[in-house]
């Protein structure tokens, strides 16, 4: 691999032991039954042997370089990651509960749901919802109430009265009154 190139490869937790050391990964593409070309890859460590599937990410991620430790400048874009599923999973990778089938979106075979950090976890369904659908006779009740509201206007004149009771005084009955703006007082 070029030094320039820049790839994101997820493997399983067992894996991550492998890499400390200084090991050849391979990555070799294979023709998988079911599968597009160029999506199925064997992915090798030392004495681990698994399949990678390479997903389309949900956004693009920059990846930034630096030679003095203080100024970043972009290398480059990616938009896929290679996905490793654990050597159990290789037989039946699409299965109902497999790594792969939780990484994925519903109903999509290479588009991931999640991005890689913790605060793009479920972006697709986040950020991508679908609008409601609103009820046209809930919006036609609506219109009507605000209508009213601007036909009837602001109060001009206000009249307060406080009334002051005794401790065993009862209390009134409300008198209700209806406000006209056509009707001056």
């Amino acid at each position: 691999m070029n030094v320039e190139d820049h790839m994101i490869l997820r493997v399983p937790e067992d894996w991550l032991q492998e890499f400390e050391g200084k090991h050849r990964l391979e990555i070799n593409p294979i023709d998988f039954p079911e599968e597009e070309p160029n999506r199925v890859f064997s992915v090798k460590v030392k004495n681990k042997v698994s399949l990678g599937f390479l997903l389309d990410l949900p956004c693009i991620i920059e990846s930034h370089k630096t030679l003095d430790c203080i100024n970043f400048f972009k290398a480059c874009d990616i938009a896929q990651m290679l996905l490793v599923v654990p050597e159990y999973e290789k037989s039946n990778p699409r299965g109902k509960y497999s790594t792969l089938s939780k990484t994925l979106v519903k109903g999509t075979k290479y588009k991931a749901k999640s991005g890689i950090t913790p605060g793009t976890h479920n972006i697709t369904s986040r950020f991508f919802r679908q609008e409601m659908v609103e009820d046209p006779e809930e919006v036609k009740k609506v219109e009507s109430l605000i209508k009213k509201v601007m036909d009837t206007g602001t109060a001009k004149i206000v009249e307060e009265e406080i009334i002051e009771l005794r401790e065993d005084e009862p209390i009134p009955e409300n008198q209700e009154y209806i406000y006209n703006p056509q009707e001056e007082i």
